[in-house]
């Protein structure tokens, strides 16, 4: 073989060579490895998602000390109030989910001692200027505040959780301000403006009359509920009166809690502006709407002396009772 046939073979031999690193599949390894090119690999952290602002009903919930914002409870009844969230995900994975732990002062902060918590799964994503969509995304939720539940600075735990899974959590404080509210006579369910006393006989005492029921209605104990009266007047002329007098020691008109006005009553002033306590435990704070402590909800009578030569027909007074919340704190 000459030289310049040798030389021939061996340019044919590197143009085969090339063209099979080039062109037919399968040689892509020996291509990079002449090209020298290599693949870049990282991973992106996952971060936390951070909730940033609680918020109830538009105002913001701030730490103990600061101004807490605070809500009035409907006597004997729910409270809505409406709890937002502003959460913060530098992944653009705003659109997990976020659970809202309410706690009453009676808790612990940590979710694990709260009664009541409220899942949301469907954020509302928010763009803020110059931002990327998914970065901020705010989460509302109700939560029904019962008309029973301790006064006092409450908590709300907000515990964010990204679409991978990771979370974070923001307390913040609350206050439910304090509702004194006693509800006599209370009738089926119902407030009522009238006690019946039925009628009554002249020249004795008529016991057990005019049953009801009185309730606490509010969120704290009643350490006090104290009653007076006036005299019964004949709503027809000729205006006859039932006067509350002193009688055997005591006075003609009595509150109870049973049935026996010998057995502890609560002999009314015969000074109308004079108020007597009765009964000496006030009122406990009910437990739940079935409010079933018997000093949270009892039933009281009434017990009245009337003298003779008292005119038939409808008769009237004016009983009033003052009651004394305890505090919330």
């Amino acid at each position: 073989m000459t030289i310049k046939s040798f030389f021939l073979l061996v340019l044919c031999l590197i143009i085969v060579i090339f063209s099979l690193i080039f062109f037919v599949p399968g040689f892509e390894g020996i291509k990079r490895f002449i090209e020298l090119t290599l693949v870049g690999r990282l991973e992106v952290e996952g971060v936390p998602p951070q909730v940033i602002a609680v918020y109830l009903e538009n105002s913001p919930c701030d730490e103990p000390g600061g101004n807490l914002r605070s809500v009035n409870a409907n006597a004997n009844d729910f409270r809505p109030i409406r709890f937002n969230a502003t959460v913060y995900d530098i992944n653009g994975d705003c659109d997990g989910n976020a659970t809202f732990y309410i706690c009453a002062n009676e808790t612990a902060v940590s979710p694990t001692f709260c009664n009541e918590y409220y899942y949301v799964d469907s954020p509302i994503i928010v763009t803020a200027p110059y931002e990327k969509s998914g970065l901020y995304c705010n989460y509302t939720t109700t939560y029904n505040l019962p008309y029973f539940r301790r006064c006092g600075n409450w908590y709300v735990n907000v515990t964010a959780f990204d679409a991978s899974g990771k979370s974070n959590s923001t307390v913040r404080w609350w206050r439910d301000n304090l509702l004194n509210a006693v509800l006599y006579p209370y009738v089926n369910g119902y407030i009522g403006d009238v006690v019946y006393m039925g009628t009554v006989k002249l020249g004795q005492w008529n016991t057990e009359k005019g049953r009801n029921t009185t309730k606490n209605a509010g969120n704290t104990n009643i350490s006090s509920l104290a009653w007076n009266a006036t005299n019964f007047t004949r709503t027809q002329p000729p205006n006859d009166v039932i006067p509350i007098i002193p009688f055997e020691g005591h006075t003609t008109f009595a509150i109870d809690n049973d049935t026996d006005k010998n057995n502890g009553a609560g002999y009314i002033s015969e000074i109308p502006s004079s108020q007597i306590p009765f009964p000496s435990y006030g009122l406990d704070r009910c437990e739940d709407f079935n409010c079933n402590s018997a000093k949270a909800m009892y039933d009281l009578w009434w017990h009245i002396y009337v003298p003779s030569a008292i005119k038939s027909g409808i008769y009237e007074n004016a009983i009033q009772y003052n009651s004394t919340p305890m505090s919330c704190d």
